[in-house]
């Protein structure tokens, strides 16, 4: 994919915002002599290993990195243009060559030779941390915030996506991107006071499967593991892994023994690397939690951080969550991500993350299903309505009331029916969607109507309340619509309000359905009567209200209302609802002169478009 200098953005200190010129031939005559000058840097290279990253990107399929498909960019030298690699190169260089002369540096102005050494790895591992950090700004991935005007971070988002416009930012600038930018965050952290008085820390870099600990050893445990597939954290981590090889591999050989970093251990869900990834991730976080007990103090307590938006992750963490006997004895939505995350862009993304509180204390053996579900039931509404009250929405609703399910069902080593059967997490996951979309429906409702509304329109309100616009995994639909009664297969007809992409669920408003033959539905009849309001067809609105039997129907316009209230201000469909709702007197107090004659007669069609 070729590329092309445009524009050429200059700073003056002391001045307000940036200015911006097109790139001219000087410009591209500069960048052709940097091009030709990383030629000779890297013919006169003295270190042994080769300077730029050779390594390979991560395989076309990871999670989160997508640019393969469609470029070239198959190393991970190919993220950075030839002027980009020259100022890396040229860094890398002054890293490696400053190592002897820091060292003695150290002795020459009275530090102990035995530890002049160790002061020096530790100098130029700083120094190497903000190198790498300035290859986080500086690749063709890198791109430019027009409201801030400055340059955005390559991982200000945990992926590897398609860029088609990058910023090269200057080294030497002194602002957002240079090399002195970079260090200005580790100075700081140097020159702040961050010791603990007479206490004694220990760090340690090891594998939350096995702990080296003995049992019963801590007070408290916090983690906050990783969310099942949503980033692939190590094959993310090989960006700077590679350039940090290159500056610090000769001084630390032990930390950077294999060619990219390790992956076979990590705790992730990864169709790539395992034949099962679901299996291997709840395997995984099992190992982990069972760690997490076993160094626990009886009734030690551990905080467990969690923030996934699909039940997928959510079962494989509860089940390695009961294997480990931990019991769940309080949970907290806490929003964690920032607003514009979230409904103000409509993202199906969470706001929130769920810290649930769990201690080390003896479980009853067997619980019943049928005698604990009140329990659970009232424990969720219980919390839903604090949760409702501090404006905990969409999809964030749903998954807090999994921590407050957890604090009745975890109280047990096995939970059965009556037949003995042992009650699967789908099966718990079921009954918390069925409790938490009955709340929704009744609070969205605000009235005791909610027995009058048909199930496909709890499903569409729920599902817009939730989701709003957005697609969202097949598996996540099919299981809401399950919860309100509806099948989802059946709602994805030509004439249905529901759409299927691949594995994805969307619904479609009334300007995207095409004809509704059938008006056996609220939700039915609120989409046609928007399609015949948006065109002015006014007659059309006041019979059809009038025919369906749903123009003095509170429970209608209550669910109009409702549907409403669930979407983002903006949106075609709350705009013709609002519309439509301005004239509900109109269409109420309206009479209908209709010839009554046997060819008029044509029941419901009479009034489609």
């Amino acid at each position: 994919m070729g590329q092309q200098l445009a524009v050429v953005i200059s700073y003056t200190p002391g001045e307000v915002g940036k200015k911006y010129r097109s790139a001219t031939k000087e410009d591209l005559q500069i960048y052709n002599e940097a091009k030709n000058y990383l030629k000779k840097k890297i013919n006169d290279w003295q270190w042994l290993d080769d300077p730029l990253p050779h390594e390979p990107t991560p395989p076309i399929g990871t999670y989160g990195v997508d640019f393969q498909r469609y470029t070239k960019h198959q190393e991970w030298r190919d993220l950075f243009n030839d002027r980009q690699k020259l100022v890396l190169v040229t860094f890398l260089d002054k890293i490696k060559s400053s190592y002897s002369s820091i060292e003695k540096y150290c002795i020459d102005i009275g530090v102990d030779p035995d530890i002049s050494e160790d002061l020096a790895k530790v100098i130029i591992s700083y120094i190497s941390l903000a190198f790498c950090r300035l290859a986080g700004s500086l690749s063709i991935s890198t791109t430019w915030s027009s409201t801030s005007e400055s340059i955005r971070d390559i991982f200000m988002r945990p992926a590897l996506g398609m860029v088609w416009d990058y910023v090269e930012s200057n080294p030497f600038s002194g602002i957002t991107g240079s090399f002195k930018n970079q260090l200005k965050p580790i100075l700081n952290y140097l020159n702040s006071k961050h010791s603990i008085d007479n206490k004694h820390i220990t760090s340690l870099n090891v594998s939350a499967t096995d702990i080296p600990y003995p049992d019963n050893s801590f007070d408290a445990v916090f983690t906050d593991p990783p969310y099942y597939d949503n980033v692939p954290y190590a094959a993310l981590s090989d960006f700077y892994y590679v350039w940090l090889k290159r500056a610090l591999g000769d001084i630390f050989p032990e930390l950077f023994a294999t060619p990219l970093t390790p992956k076979s251990e990590e705790a992730v869900a990864d169709k790539i690397r395992q034949d099962d990834p679901k299996q291997f991730f709840e395997d995984q976080l099992s190992k982990a939690f069972t760690e997490f007990y076993r160094i626990l103090k009886p009734d030690g307590i551990a905080v467990i951080v969690y923030a996934y938006k699909t039940t997928d992750g959510w079962e494989t963490m509860v089940n390695a969550l009961m294997c480990a006997g931990l019991v769940v004895t309080a949970s907290w939505p806490i929003r964690t991500e920032m607003k514009s995350r979230f409904r103000a862009t409509a993202s199906a993304a969470l706001a929130s993350s769920i810290y649930m509180v769990c201690r080390k204390i003896k479980r009853e053996k067997v619980g019943y299903f049928n005698e604990i579900q009140p329990q659970v039931a009232d424990r969720i509404r219980k919390r839903l309505n604090e949760f409702w009250n501090q404006d905990i929405k969409g999809g964030d609703f749903f998954i807090s009331a999994i921590g407050p399910a957890m604090e009745v069902f975890s109280r047990y080593e096995r939970v059965e029916n009556y037949a003995g059967n042992q009650v699967t997490t789908t099966e718990f996951f079921e009954f918390i969607r069925q409790i938490s979309t009955e709340f929704i429906v009744n609070r969205l409702l605000k009235e005791k109507i909610a027995e009058n509304i048909d199930k496909e329109s709890q499903f569409y309100l729920t599902f817009r309340w939730t989701y709003l616009n957005n697609h969202i995994p097949y598996d996540d639909a099919r299981k809401l619509a399950t919860a309100c009664g509806v099948e989802i297969e059946k709602l994805w007809t030509s004439t249905g309000f529901a759409r299927k992409s691949g594995a994805k669920i969307s619904l479609i408003g009334p300007d995207k359905r095409p004809k509704i033959t059938k008006f056996d539905s609220l939700v039915n009849v609120m989409h046609q009567v928007l399609k015949n309001w948006s065109k002015g067809k006014h007659n059309k609105v006041e019979e059809l209200l009038e025919s369906s039997g749903q123009k003095n129907n509170t429970s209608f316009w209550q669910y109009c209302q409702a549907v409403s209230e669930s979407l983002l201000t903006g949106s075609l469909e709350k705009k013709y609802i609002e519309g439509f709702l301005l004239g509900k007197n109109r269409y109420q107090s309206s009479v209908l002169e209709k010839d009554r004659s046997s060819d008029d007669e044509k029941g419901l069609d009479q009034y489609l478009e």
